[in-house]
């Protein structure tokens, strides 16, 4: 999906919206940013960013001190905020937008151990998965999958095990703050 400033192009790995007002409610993508630019406005909504390729990214948000994002350092920002970025180099980045008063979302990189045993304490609560490896196999609910770099998995049952071989992984926790929400 093209920006809508022409300087990047979005690829939506997962999206919700609110099934009466079609408000977006959560969403991670991956982003080529090509050129030096404006970010587009999330009003009400949290952001979490994390440079998968490419040179350092110079983020400047209005009214405070430009900051520097590293390869694979997740930052978050108030997606209300006017935000614009400064590119040496094309690069890949993975982003979550939320609506604050609907989801919590937090965002970690590192390894899987051979096995992991992550649990959702309550039904609003999952995990997506980004591998960074080449060559990442899993196996989640007594099924084996291979994810290639930049494949996501989605962990949303309660008290699930997930056994992997040890690949460098992006991981993605969500909580629905109200699970009677509008999804």
């Amino acid at each position: 999906m093209p920006w809508k400033n022409g300087k990047g192009t979005t690829e939506e790995i997962y999206v919700e919206t609110d099934l009466n007002s079609g408000e977006l409610l959560f969403r991670l993508s991956m982003a080529t940013i090509s050129e030096s630019g404006p970010f587009s406005r999330f009003d009400g909504c949290d952001r979490l960013l994390c440079l998968l390729e490419g040179e350092s990214i110079h983020l400047k948000h209005e009214h405070q001190k430009e900051i520097v994002l590293d390869l694979l350092t997740p930052y978050y920002f108030s997606g209300s905020l006017d935000t614009s970025a400064r590119v040496a180099s094309q690069g890949l980045d993975f982003n979550i937008i939320w609506k604050k008063d609907v989801y919590e979302a937090k965002m970690f990189v590192g390894k899987l151990n051979e096995h992991m045993e992550l649990t959702s304490p309550s039904q609003g609560e999952g995990f997506f998965l980004l591998s960074l490896n080449d060559h990442f196999n899993i196996s989640y609910q007594n099924k084996n999958y291979i994810l290639q770099r930049y494949d996501s998995f989605h962990l949303h049952h309660l008290n699930s095990e997930l056994f992997a071989d040890g690949g460098d992984v992006l991981i993605v926790r969500y909580r629905s703050k109200n699970d009677e929400s509008q999804r």
